[in-house]
């Protein structure tokens, strides 16, 4: 333990002395062992002790200007990913990561056995008169007054009616109807109804038996299939099983009767995932009005929160552990001198660095806050790029080119014989859908930032008109990824199918078909778009609307940047030991930069010479300017960074002479849309 300022020499010491009063009369000391719980609590802290080393080896961070600072940060922090991240720290560190990222898998198998079973439940009903903005609202007369409600609203009151703990909340303290949309109006209710055991019945009564029979379906998977995803959490954790309700239905009180709470929230961020409201014990007596809401987005919100419970609740607390964890290196009977992850992560990163850490940790809590206001311009904005992507031919011609990047991380001849038919790789894509978590959650419209489908559409399959008509503006992109993504499929298969014939082992196993998923969401998770936060660089995490200004369009370059950084690093982290094979790294990551970026200012050339109207210039002259001026762009390093791209921009119109302004595409998504479209039409 090299580094570990005698931690791990202790940790060595303590653990052979726990071996040994474990094992078996007669065992000689040096030959102890240790198994069971002491087998993994020393795993764990062995972990630790190698992180800490880890960190403690590398080289000192160098003092900079305040102006130096910034663009260190903004170079070095705010554009990396995590994989970037936690790589740089070593694999010790890394390891900690790894489990983030297995927990992000098991969150999207949840949501995707979730959607399997809504389709199932729901088959062939239209639902779409039930719940959204179309769903048709009911007057129902009670002796206190009229309450308005969906069917969605009236199948919670359904299943809630059969949960004793929601029994005093409806009949003492009344219910309320959640925000009901009625076309381009909202109705709310201001107060309170209570309602007689017989005005329940007479509302719960209204349902027909399809939607009593989806309604039951929706409550018995929160009840088993989701309590299942906690109880795995909470034996791990507490040794007992948390979730053991039969009949559990989320109950949400009206929150005008919960005073409001002044504790701060910084500590909360951190273990919000652990502390979700369904592992909280219920107050006794409680008898606040319940809120009534849609059914299917109580459906959604619990799915969810367990699913993420499930995936990165002991991750995080792992993360945390070690993120937390200090020693004292020294002492005697008046002083201590401690040392601590933290503050080598200071050392030799900067004081920048740790905050990386927690704010990733914070947003995968999902605690991060934007500021007042900002929602509206970021749904504009979302607009804009679901318009933009889905409007712009040349876009979806560009999709593929993305598959050349993949070359930075494995042999090119794999990529050069994977190519394979249009039917093949239709089929290809199909496959590793079912089989890679990544590629499921990419399919569902996440290959670019802020265009992917809602979870509610996601897990129930139920959209509003706005969302289909954005579904099918963009499936024609959604399809060109998805063919770039079969075709890459088969090249890592081709890759690990000479590496078991190199190790003498066969490919018609499952060790075959694991190795070839494992190695495929390995390349893509360094090499393809995908939105996720465990793939937004910091820049792209954030949740102040500017940076979201700054950052839209740049997934592309800012994962051309991360494998330029990574190649750079590890070249940096070798010392005196540089060798051929990391120079090689650097040579083959700046080629695949290179020559991704002249492939895709080519294909996207092709679709400009023919918008370009110019009568004067032959078709070839159009694509030869198209090309020369998008390669420059593409290439241009400063354009894979917000901010810089901008004045390398300014600069380049300086140049040439002409006025240089931003666009603003919180509020021109659909006049881009409209032109873009006219232009393709036209040029067809």
């Amino acid at each position: 333990h090299s580094g570990s300022r005698r931690l791990g020499t202790e940790v060595a010491a303590y653990y052979q002395k726990a071996a040994f009063e474990q094992c078996p009369d007669g065992t000689p000391y040096e030959f102890a062992y240790a198994s069971g719980a002491l087998m993994d609590a020393y795993l764990h802290d062995l972990a630790i002790a190698q992180r800490f080393a880890e960190l403690n080896r590398l080289p000192r961070a160098k003092d900079r200007t305040k102006a130096g600072n910034r663009m260190h940060e903004l170079l070095n922090i705010d554009m990396l990913d995590p994989f970037s991240y936690f790589e740089e720290m070593g694999e010790a560190s890394n390891s900690v990561f790894r489990e983030i990222r297995e927990g992000f898998d098991t969150r999207i198998r949840h949501l995707k056995e979730t959607n399997e079973y809504m389709q199932s439940a729901i088959g062939k009903t239209n639902v779409s008169k039930w719940t959204g903005d179309k769903a048709e609202v009911k007057t129902f007369h009670t002796l206190e007054g009229d309450i308005r409600l969906t069917a969605a609203q009236v199948m919670s009151l359904y299943e809630l009616a059969k949960r004793p703990q929601a029994e005093a909340h409806i009949l003492v303290g009344g219910i309320k109807a959640d925000a009901i949309r009625m076309g381009r109006r909202e109705v709310r209710q201001a107060r309170a109804v209570h309602v007689s055991r017989r005005e329940l019945q007479e509302i719960t009564d209204t349902l027909t038996a399809d939607q009593k029979r989806i309604a039951d379906a929706i409550q018995k998977y929160m009840g088993a299939q989701c309590a299942k995803w906690g109880n795995n959490v909470s034996m791990q954790m507490y040794g007992y099983e948390k979730f053991t309700e039969e009949h559990y239905f989320p109950i949400k009180v009206d929150k005008n009767t919960v005073a409001v709470s002044d504790k701060s929230e910084e500590n909360a961020s951190y273990y919000a995932v652990q502390n979700i409201s369904a592992s909280k014990a219920l107050t006794p007596k409680a008898n606040n009005p319940l809120m009534l809401q849609d059914i299917f987005d109580v459906f959604t919100d619990h799915v969810v929160q367990m699913a993420t419970y499930d995936a990165f609740a002991m991750p995080i607390s792992d993360a945390m552990r070690w993120i937390n964890y200090k020693e004292v290196i020294s002492q005697n009977k008046k002083q201590k001198l401690y040392a601590s992850m933290q503050e080598e992560m200071d050392a030799a990163f900067g004081t920048k660095w740790k905050d990386y850490f927690k704010n990733f940790i914070k947003d995968i809590n999902g605690m991060s806050r934007s500021s007042y206001g900002t929602q509206y311009g970021a749904k504009f904005m979302s607009n804009y790029k679901a318009h933009a992507v889905g409007a712009n031919f040349r876009v979806v011609l560009q999709q593929p080119t993305a598959y050349l990047r993949a070359a930075a991380v494995m042999n090119p001849k794999y990529l050069a014989a994977a190519v394979p038919s249009l039917v093949q790789a239709r089929k290809l894509a199909a496959e590793v859908k079912e089989k890679s978590m990544a590629a499921w959650w990419k399919s569902q419209g996440y290959y670019d930032t802020s265009i992917g489908r809602t979870e509610k559409q996601i897990l129930t399959g139920i959209a509003t008109t706005k969302d289909k008509i954005r579904d099918a503006a963009t499936k024609a992109a959604g399809l060109a990824d998805d063919l770039t993504w079969g075709v890459l499929y088969q090249a890592v298969k081709l890759e690990q199918a000479a590496e078991f014939r190199k190790a003498g082992k066969t490919t018609d196993t499952q060790d075959y078909q694991e190795a070839c998923i494992r190695r495929f969401d390995d390349v893509i998770d360094h090499t393809q778009v995908i939105d996720s936060l465990i793939h937004r660089s910091q820049f792209m995490r954030s949740t102040d609307f500017m940076a979201k200004m700054e950052t839209a369009f740049m997934a592309e370059p800012t994962k051309s940047y991360n494998l330029l950084h990574r190649a750079l690093t590890k070249t940096r982290q070798s010392g005196t030991k540089r060798t051929n094979r990391n120079y090689r790294f650097i040579a083959r990551a700046a080629a695949t930069h290179v020559l991704t970026n002249l492939l895709t200012s080519a294909v996207a050339a092709v679709v400009d010479a023919f918008r370009d109207d110019e009568e004067e210039k032959k078709w070839l002259e159009k694509w030869m300017e198209s090309f020369g001026s998008n390669a420059i762009d593409n290439i241009n390093p400063m354009n894979m960074i917000p901010f810089l791209k901008e004045i390398s921009s300014g600069l380049s119109a300086a140049l040439n002479g002409t006025n240089y302004s931003q666009s603003r595409m919180d509020i021109d998504g659909i006049t881009s849309a409209v032109t873009i479209l006219v232009k393709d039409v036209q040029a067809i």
